[in-house]
């Protein structure tokens, strides 16, 4: 009888250890998974006849995206980047930021230092919008939440229009218990399945509205904010930022301060920009070494391109949701697009 017990706890440790093993092996396998699927696809599918300067993408699908230059051209493309024509109106100036109707994919927003022009025909032809703007000069970023909803971003603080871009007035972010100064923005971001979730990042730090922007919650940063990248819902809701010194924090999307989380940069590298994919993928464009993505919040990267390296990465920008990542990389070179990188 004896021998049969011993028997038996021989037995039921060896099947723990057989499912210790078996669980470790699906954990070691999980996180492999970015270094053991297949090199991605890179086309090179945009050289302008200048410098690019300005980048953004449907929010929707990704399949329109629009590319400004430095002389004012406006690129674009319906089919996902496998094809750009340059639109048939010209911009006076460079354009420096570009946003797209996430409902109407043809109407397509441009800021440049003369003004901020609105195109209903992807950029055939322009009209000046924009009354109650600061001077052009000091505004940084536009965002379309709907047709009729749009936030700027300028040295002065946040405005906001609400019919289409014609006429914007200040906003205030700050709440009444924490009066101050305007603070400069420098990025209005938006979650696509949920556009009444907002967030601008500031010299004051990153606000967050969960109302559509009636009212807002300042959540102090430890230095200054530069750059924003918002993961859907259906992605997992990660809102990304950039720091000025090149630091990436995440957070999740209720904005609270102890939730942020520093996200270690591929090693040897200056992050310029950043961009959320769709699986939890998070992407970082350097300086000089192309573009790295992360599958677990920064625990482990991998270059993914485009080839040849080195590129400076200027801009990133793609799809977020789906069933897979559709990813555009604006560098000095021009313009390269990838399908899951």
């Amino acid at each position: 009888m004896r021998s049969r017990g011993v028997s038996t706890w021989v037995a039921q440790r060896w099947r723990r250890v057989a499912l210790c093993l078996l669980l470790a092996g699906s954990v070691l396998g999980a996180g492999a998974g970015l270094r053991s699927r297949a090199a991605p696809s890179w086309s090179l599918s945009l050289v302008g006849t200048a410098p690019l300067t300005a980048l953004t993408v449907d929010p929707g699908d990704g399949m329109w995206a629009y590319v400004g230059d430095a002389t004012g051209r406006l690129y674009r493309t319906s089919d996902g980047g496998r094809t750009f024509h340059s639109a048939a109106g010209r911009l006076g100036g460079a354009i420096r930021a570009l946003a797209v109707d996430p409902s109407r994919p043809l109407t397509v927003y441009a800021l440049t230092n003369t003004g901020l022009y609105k195109s209903a025909s992807s950029g055939a032809h322009y009209t000046k919008i924009g009354s109650g703007l600061p001077a052009a000069r000091t505004v940084h970023a536009i965002a379309v939440i709907t047709s009729a909803v749009l936030y700027a971003g300028a040295a002065t603080g946040l405005l906001r229009s609400e019919d289409g871009g014609r006429t914007f007035r200040a906003q205030v972010l700050e709440a009444p218990s924490a009066p101050g100064t305007a603070a400069d923005v420098w990025a209005i971001g938006a979650d696509t399945r949920t556009p009444a979730r907002l967030y601008v990042l500031s010299a004051a730090g990153i606000s967050v509205s969960g109302n559509g922007g009636r009212t807002w919650r300042l959540d102090d940063a430890t230095s200054a904010l530069v750059a924003l990248a918002v993961a859907s819902r259906a992605a997992g809701g990660t809102v990304y930022v950039l720091t000025a010194e090149g630091r990436t924090l995440s957070f999740r999307g209720d904005g609270r301060r102890d939730s942020f989380t520093q996200i270690e940069p591929p090693p040897g590298v200056s992050v310029q920009a950043i961009a959320a994919g769709a699986h939890g993928r998070f992407y970082v464009g350097t300086q000089g070494n192309g573009v790295s993505v992360s599958a677990d919040q920064g625990l482990s990267w991998k270059q993914v391109g485009p080839r040849p390296s080195p590129l400076v990465v200027t801009a990133l920008a793609g799809r977020t949701g789906g069933a897979s990542s559709l990813l555009y990389v604006l560098t000095a070179a021009g313009l390269y697009r990838a399908t899951d990188p």
